[in-house]
This record gives structure tokens, C-alpha cells and sequence, in this order.
């Protein structure tokens, strides 16, 4: 009795929470369904024009997109996105705040090319998407000074020596890409926000010690999605 007494209070404080978030996580898939079905359910020249919108385009011709890979696919977005995207947007915002010559810089890019556009109020294309060579720099040097994860989860497949240091082959490893994004034989003045450092950086230079988003197979699958809503972030002509 005794026993059981110290062991169910442990027990319920581990089990409670957990359905909580098994509740919650039923209500937002139900939302996100719900929405979905609106969409559905709408005429074409009624739509938003969003990344919902567009995948609901592709469903009629992807087998994979089925009402249920929608859901799941939109409500992983969510879940792993809300922390990292406005962290990174809000330092953004704070650094462009803090470094007024980098600001300016970014409106001279971003007026010059409304300039060349046909229609003002269109949204970003693939060719100024192309040519925002500055906004892209800030991007990066947001990235390298946030490092918005702690780290790279990997697991050695051989044998690797490192300062004298053996680690074998199956271990798991951690990579810390700050201490990599703050190296200072690696970026000159690295605690400075300085977006001119990515002007003339090779590319091959920069895969190796730059990676916000992991590298090789397992890197993030929303890295993209992540430089976008950080480009429409910092789109000033918007």
C-alpha cells in the first residue's frame, strides 16, 4: 500500500500531461482538417493564393496527397516551425533595428526592384527572389548569429579521430554549430552582425562551415519553407 502510494502520484504527474497534449494535439489536427475542408469546398477564384491553396492544387495530380498527408504534413509545420521562424524573425527585426546602415542597404535593394515591377502589388517572383543578393547575406548572418538550434544530432559510421581523441564507430554525436557559427578562424569578428562578410564567400567554403540547418541527408526538411517566410520577413516593399 505504502508502495503504492509513492509510486501512482509519479506515475499520474508523467501520465496527466501527456493525454493533455494527445487532447490538444486531436483539436488542432481536427482545425487544421476543418480548414482544409473549406478550402476544398471553395471556388478556385476564392482562394488565398497561400501554401495551403497550393498544395491543394497539387493534390489533383499527386497520388501522395491525400486529406490525411495534409493534415499531418500542415500540422508538423506547425509544430516544429512556431519556435524557430519567430525567433529568428524577431531577431531579425532586432538586428536590423540595431544596425541602421544594414536597413538602409536593404531598402535601396528592395526599391530598386519595385521599381522594375510591372504590377506594384504582385508578390515576389523567382527572378527578384534571385536577385536579392544583400537580403540573402542578411539572412545568413541572422542564421550564423542565432543558431536557433542547439545543435546536430549524428552518429558516427567510422571510426573518427579528433584532437588526439578516438570516437568509435556507432556512438552518438553532437554538434554544436554555434561554437562552428562563432569561430573566430573561421568568420572574422564573428560576435558582429556584418551581412557584407557573405559577399564574397565561396560556396564550398560556406557548406562546410555553415550549416543552420544540418547538412547531407538529414538536413531540414523546411529549410526552404524557413528562407521564404524570412525573405517575406524582411521584404520591405511589401
Amino acid at each position: 500500500m505504502r508502495l503504492r502510494s509513492r509510486w501512482f502520484p509519479s506515475f499520474a504527474s508523467r501520465l496527466v500531461p501527456r493525454v493533455l497534449h494527445i487532447r490538444t494535439a486531436g483539436k488542432q489536427l481536427s482545425m487544421i482538417r476543418e480548414v482544409l475542408k473549406q478550402r476544398l469546398a471553395s471556388p478556385p477564384e476564392k482562394r488565398q493564393g497561400d501554401f495551403l491553396d497550393h498544395v491543394i492544387q497539387d493534390m489533383n495530380s499527386q497520388d501522395f496527397l491525400i486529406e490525411d498527408f495534409v493534415v499531418q504534413l500542415f500540422f508538423g509545420l506547425l509544430c516544429v516551425s512556431f519556435d524557430t521562424i519567430s525567433t529568428m524573425t524577431t531577431l531579425t527585426f532586432k538586428l536590423l533595428d540595431e544596425n541602421p546602415d544594414v536597413l538602409q542597404e536593404l531598402i535601396v535593394e528592395h526599391e530598386a526592384i519595385l521599381k522594375k515591377r510591372e504590377k506594384v502589388d504582385s508578390s515576389i517572383t523567382w527572378n527578384e527572389y534571385k536577385s536579392m543578393s544583400f537580403t540573402l547575406q542578411v539572412i545568413n548572418e541572422v542564421l550564423r548569429v542565432g543558431n536557433m538550434t542547439p545543435g546536430l544530432f549524428r552518429r558516427t559510421l567510422v571510426d573518427i579521430q579528433v584532437n588526439g581523441y578516438t570516437i568509435p564507430a556507432g556512438w552518438p554525436i553532437m554538434i554544436a554549430t554555434s561554437a562552428l557559427h562563432l569561430n573566430s578562424e573561421i568568420f572574422n569578428d564573428p560576435l558582429a552582425f556584418n551581412p557584407w562578410r557573405w559577399k564574397d564567400r565561396k560556396s564550398n567554403e560556406m557548406s562546410k562551415n555553415f550549416m543552420p540547418f544540418g547538412e547531407g541527408m538529414k538536413q531540414c526538411a523546411g529549410s526552404l519553407n524557413t528562407l521564404m517566410v524570412c525573405l517575406d520577413g524582411v521584404d520591405l516593399g511589401s
